[in-house]
């Protein structure tokens, strides 16, 4: 709340003229910054990851069921297709409440609404995962640089 920067600046030296990156490092730009665990992103980083494979798997399912023919009870593939409905609400939720940690605490230039109109923009039953997707990849990847950070 009171943070008016990212934890930390992402600096680059280039040796020739070409800017081909030298080195890395990462420095602290902010000192009062909260660290990772004061955050408290994981456990909706934990439950993003065991969302998006439950959701994969009823999804896989429900479509094995469209092209093979599957259950001939189409009570069956309501089924599937409602539990993949449910899951994606939740996996979406749970994606926003990330986003906004992360923008919040200056790590995203984007907001948590970015996540829930992407998401059904790209059609929950076809690719609407990629986005719950690539947010668990962005913050699993600013954990690791925070906690280097942190050292």
């Amino acid at each position: 709340m009171g943070n008016t920067g990212p934890l930390f600046d992402i600096k680059t030296e280039y040796r020739d003229s070409k800017k081909a990156p030298k080195s890395e490092a990462v420095t602290l730009a902010n000192p009062d910054a909260k660290t990772w665990e004061e955050i408290g992103l994981d456990s909706h980083i934990k439950r993003l990851g065991i969302c998006l494979v439950i959701y994969l798997l009823t999804l896989g399912i429900f479509w094995y069921a469209v092209v093979t023919g599957g259950p001939s009870n189409p009570q069956v593939r309501l089924l599937f297709m409602l539990f993949a409905a449910c899951n994606f609400i939740f996996l979406t939720v749970t994606a926003y409440k990330i986003q906004v940690g992360l923008k919040d605490n200056g790590f995203q230039k984007h907001g948590g609404w970015h996540v829930v109109v992407g998401s059904l923009f790209l059609n929950p039953f076809f690719i609407g995962w990629y986005i719950s997707l690539s947010v668990l990849i962005k913050a699993l990847l600013t954990r690791r640089r925070v906690k280097m950070a942190e050292r």
